[in-house]
């Protein structure tokens, strides 16, 4: 089963926010507005560009903890003139996608980090390749080794093996 991704959670409880204000609370700002407006749009670029729609949910929970857009009107809790609801919600999307983010601005895709690795491996394979089968062992015992080095250990030791 497909995991619900966190920004789905958020998005829905942000409306759910939205909902209650306007059942609420029928006096709106301008600041509510441009909350809602910003909402609408990230909610609609999930459909097709998930990619921009996190970074409009981020920078909507961002200027939202700030106090520069609001996302509710019937409730204010704030900390050091930071709303504390949105405030948690921007740095749990923030953490939970900040690997995903990092990649997309960086440009690194999947399939570079694969071809990275396997690389690291190869490396590993042809600098280990003279070892005997007690020291292929040992490095994959050896705490202070990379996961690629183990890899390339554990494939050596089965050829050595096998041979």
């Amino acid at each position: 089963m497909k995991s619900i991704k966190i920004e789905i959670i958020v998005m829905i409880l942000l409306w759910i926010s939205v909902i209650a204000s306007v059942n609420i609370n029928q006096d709106f700002n301008p600041l509510f507005l441009c909350g809602v407006i910003g909402l609408f749009l990230s909610s609609v670029l999930y459909i097709k560009f998930k990619d921009y729609s996190l970074i409009i949910l981020l920078v909507l929970l961002f200027l939202g903890s700030l106090n520069f857009i609001q996302l509710f009107t019937f409730i204010r809790i704030n900390f050091i003139k930071l709303n504390l609801p949105i405030t948690i919600l921007f740095a749990l999307v923030l953490y939970k996608r900040y690997n995903e983010l990092k990649d997309n601005f960086s440009g690194t895709t999947n399939h570079d980090r694969k071809e990275e690795r396997n690389k690291k491996i190869i490396y590993f394979k042809e600098k280990f390749q003279n070892l005997s089968i007690e020291e292929l062992e040992y490095n994959l015992e050896n705490e202070h080794l990379t996961d690629e080095a183990k890899i390339a250990s554990n494939i050596l030791l089965n050829e050595k093996k096998q041979a």
